[in-house]
């Protein structure tokens, strides 16, 4: 219960992977710790990941858009564009060959298939949003806005992941844990203990007759648990440590990795080729052969 701020880190790290543009007006703050935590409850079982980003302050927001747009400005390019047009075919080939994919005598061999086979659109769908989205265009991320990414495509990821199977996608993208914590959240109550200018205690209490006193901090005047307030420079600092590597690969780790894009890229385009049943086997096979030959 200590590290319940967690939960909005999870989410936030969940949304990177969204994009998009909006203008939503921020509601003013919670005015006691214990709504603040009530709010936050409320945005998880409502799925909005805005209200989950408003709850963090605004020099908190700006220092996750800080390593948003330092990314973007260390990535190398060639790379990115190379690594996202394959995401795209990926996604071209799901969407396109659909019938022959799960139609195909080979998938019957898949542990899963009934997982595959129950959320596949939902899959291709989410794998649609990206492909559209400003992530692709690492000139758009250099400048992005967390909050603006969060109001429209963020939306639509976790609106299209709500239509999944739950019990079918237990194993896809920890989407039933996600759902899981959603329940036991809506579940929690809140009750202010204590407050003394900017620090206050809140009593959380889960089911049963678990529960827990949290502090709160009010920090550029929005209620945050104290934990959190603590071990962000350091959670911001290593985040910020870890980007320093991005782009710095040498011109032969570079090339070798190209090279990998384009022998996936082959691949993917004899799929997109496809016709029947017997050219996605061929091909499928013709990759295993290449594996089964690596080893």
């Amino acid at each position: 219960m200590k590290k319940i701020y967690l939960a909005p880190v999870a989410l936030l790290a969940f949304a990177l992977f969204s994009t998009g543009c909006g203008n939503q007006r921020t509601p003013a703050p919670a005015a006691t710790a214990d709504a603040a935590f009530r709010n936050f409850t409320s945005a998880i079982e409502s799925n909005d990941p805005v209200a989950v980003w408003n709850f963090l302050p605004g020099s908190y927001q700006a220092d996750v858009n800080g390593l948003l747009n330092e990314f973007a400005e260390k990535m190398d390019a060639q790379l990115w564009n190379a690594g996202t047009g394959t995401f795209k075919k990926v996604e071209e080939v799901l969407r396109t060959k659909k019938d022959l994919i799960l139609t195909s005598p080979m998938l019957e061999q898949v542990p899963g298939k009934e997982e595959i086979e129950a959320n596949y659109g939902h899959l291709v769908n989410i794998l649609g949003i990206l492909a559209k989205s400003d992530l692709m265009d690492l000139e758009k991320m250099k400048s992005a806005d967390l909050g603006r990414i969060l109001s429209t495509t963020g939306k639509q990821l976790i609106a299209e992941a709500e239509k999944m199977d739950v019990e079918a996608a237990k194993d896809i993208g920890g989407i039933a844990d996600f759902r899981d914590m959603q329940s036991e959240m809506t579940n929690m109550k809140a009750e202010l203990i204590s407050e003394e200018g900017d620090e206050a205690v809140v009593r959380i209490t889960g089911d049963g007759d678990h529960d827990d006193e949290v502090e709160f901090v009010r920090v550029e005047g929005k209620w945050i648990p104290k934990d959190l307030a603590e071990e962000w420079p350091q959670m911001i600092a290593d985040a910020r440590e870890g980007l320093q590597e991005i782009g710095q690969l040498s011109p032969q780790e570079k090339q070798q990795v190209m090279m990998g894009i384009n022998m996936v890229n082959g691949v993917l385009d004899q799929m997109l080729a496809a016709e029947t049943h017997e050219d996605m086997q061929n091909v499928i096979a013709g990759v295993m052969g290449m594996m089964m030959g690596g080893f």
